[in-house]
Formats: structure tokens, sequence, C-alpha cells
């Protein structure tokens, strides 16, 4: 059921319009709102009818207001987009930047590395070579010394001159080692046996030195800043077989 005012809604009371009715102007007081002031619809006839195509036309033009939107929203979205994408190039970009930048320092750092691994063998060899050079350096004047001796007429020369220029030869050339830090490991008799400097040979009783300690040096060892090269080999002394029995006798022996 429709209320009166829903009934009317559609109609304008007090607005005039000409009707003809028997040859006589006659006022309609209810008229339509949308009839006031407004054209016949395109493609309808005097008659009330539609003309062909008339519907279709009004379709098409709805239809184009709503295809009009679509077109807007697809542009936004296209420009987004675009937007989006010119970000992610520029990022790119800088990417493509930091990885050049750390490919040229990697570069640099590997060319640095090389340099100073040849710049370090060259100094070691310059080491090694001025090293040998010292050595040698040092110990010519033992050769000359040995030279000076096989000029020396045999015959002339006696025993003791012989050794005494032996002796001389063997100090020059332990001076010319200690110049390189070469320190000579030679033990006296009664001196405590080192076992990190000395090595025992043999053991044999020796009068007036103590079980244990050095008896007589065979061979002298030699160190090279305190680092032993060669042990000095020794012989060590034993306990005498006398003394340990007077040891064991008096242990024996009443109070």
């Amino acid at each position: 059921m429709f209320s009166a005012s829903e009934a009317l809604s559609g109609w304008s009371v007090g607005e005039a319009s000409s009707v003809e009715q028997d040859g006589a102007a006659v006022i309609n007081p209810f008229r339509r709102k949308d009839e006031a002031g407004e054209k016949p619809e395109a493609g309808v006839a005097a008659g009330g009818e539609k003309s062909p195509g008339a519907g279709d036309a009004g379709a098409g033009g709805a239809g184009g207001g709503g295809h009009g939107g679509d077109v807007d929203e697809t542009a936004a979205l296209i420009e987004q987009l675009e937007r989006e994408v010119a970000a992610l190039r520029a990022e790119r970009d800088a990417a493509a930047g930091e990885r050049d930048q750390a490919q040229a320092a990697w570069k640099h750092a590997l060319a640095d590395f090389q340099n100073f691994q040849r710049r370090a063998a060259q100094n070691e060899q310059t080491a090694r070579d001025q090293a040998v050079r010292g050595v040698l350096h040092s110990i010519l004047p033992v050769i000359d010394h040995f030279e000076m001796a096989l000029t020396l007429n045999p015959e002339a020369s006696s025993a003791r001159q012989v050794m005494d220029g032996v002796s001389m030869i063997k100090g020059e050339l332990l001076r010319a080692i200690s110049l390189h830090g070469v320190q000579v490991i030679n033990p006296q008799a009664g001196e405590p046996f080192d076992a990190g400097k000395h090595k025992a040979i043999a053991q044999q009783p020796a009068p007036g030195v103590a079980a244990g300690h050095v008896a007589h040096t065979a061979r002298i060892g030699y160190a090279l800043e305190g680092r032993v090269i060669r042990p000095a080999e020794v012989l060590v002394a034993a306990e005498e077989p006398g003394h340990a029995g007077n040891e064991a006798g008096e242990a024996d022996a009443p109070a």
C-alpha cells in the first residue's frame, strides 16, 4: 500500500498546464515534476512511442559513462606502477654503483697485497744476501791466515810454530762467528751437567769430580742467540766404586 504522499510525490500542485478539452484550455493542477520544462526524450515520437534504436542509444550512453570511470582508474594504476618502476630502477642503479665501488676497492686491496708480497719477498732475499755477505766478510781474514800458513816453508817450520798458527786461526774464526751471535759451549771439568746444553756420550769415574758432573768435554757445542745449535758432547763423572762401598759400610756400622 502506498501513502498519499508517496502517490503524489511525482506531482506538483498548483502548476498550471494547458490541456485541450472540448476546445477550451483547462488548468491541470496535478502535473508531474519531470514534465515541467523538460524536453521529450530523444528518440520518442510525438505519440509517446520511442523510435527504433532509442533504447540502444540510451544504454550506450550509460555504458559510456561507466567505461570512463574504468579508464581513469586504469590510468591512475599505470601511473602508480610507473612510479614504483622508477623507484626500483633508482635502487638498482644505486646498488650497481655500490657494487662497482666494492669491486674497485677489492681490486685495489688485491693489488696492494700483491705488491706487499713482492716487496716482502724482495726484502727477504735482500736480507739473506746481506747476511751471507756479512758472514763471508768476517771469515775472509781466516782464509787469509790459511793462505799465509800454506806459504811457509815446512822444512823451516817447527811443530810449535804450526800449533801456534793453528791456534791463531781458530781464535780468528771464533771471533768472526761471535760477531754474528754465535756462542761457544765448552763446559769445564766439574761443572754441573746441563741436559739443555750438554750431551752425555759416556760415564766414567773422575777423581775430584762429583758424580753427575762434567768430567771432560769431547766436542765443543755452539749456540746462536741463546738457542743451541749443537750441544757439547761430554763425559759425565760416575760414582766411584770404593766410595760407594765406604758409604754403605758406614751406614751398616753400629752406632
